[in-house]
């Protein structure tokens, strides 16, 4: 895999190049696109059409919370399995951790197992459950920083 990330200069582009199975057979996904805007990154085919997108709420100079909330991350179907959610969260995360020294933080559904799989492969961790309008979510984070900021938060 080839990656060039140039986040000193705020590029609003990053290039990568990589190679994906699919169906036991090697599909060569020509250099994507994501693009960075303020509260996202998106990245889009070959085509110009968004396979998979992150979006972010940085709310660390408001609140003087360490944690940047993920509020949405969805990959196309025909494009899942190739790398591109992992490929937002390592983006955002490095951009976030050289910037503002920040951690990452989101509500995922209990029982959406292959995102919770997804997550914990990339080093977030379970912190705690919350119900949500009688929805179940656990909150995942990724970075050392103070989770106590958590404890009195109410979400329902």
């Amino acid at each position: 895999m080839k990656d060039v990330i140039d986040l000193g200069n705020k590029l609003d582009y990053f290039y990568f190049e990589r190679m994906n199975q699919n169906d036991g057979k090697y599909q060569f996904l020509s250099s994507p696109t994501i693009k960075r805007t303020k509260n996202s990154y998106t990245i889009y085919d070959d085509e110009g059409k968004v396979a998979s997108k992150l979006n972010f709420y940085d709310y660390t100079n408001i609140q003087n919370f360490d944690w940047i909330l993920v509020s949405d991350l969805d990959t196309k179907e025909k494009y899942r399995n190739r790398g591109l959610a992992s490929k937002l969260l390592k983006t955002l995360y490095h951009d976030i951790t050289k910037t503002k020294n920040k951690g990452l933080y989101m509500f995922v559904k209990v029982d959406n197992n292959s995102a919770i799989k997804l997550y914990l492969k990339l080093g977030f961790k379970k912190l705690k459950n919350y119900k949500i309008k009688d929805e179940k979510y656990v909150i995942m984070v990724k970075g050392d920083y103070d989770t106590s900021q958590f404890d009195n938060m109410n979400f329902s």
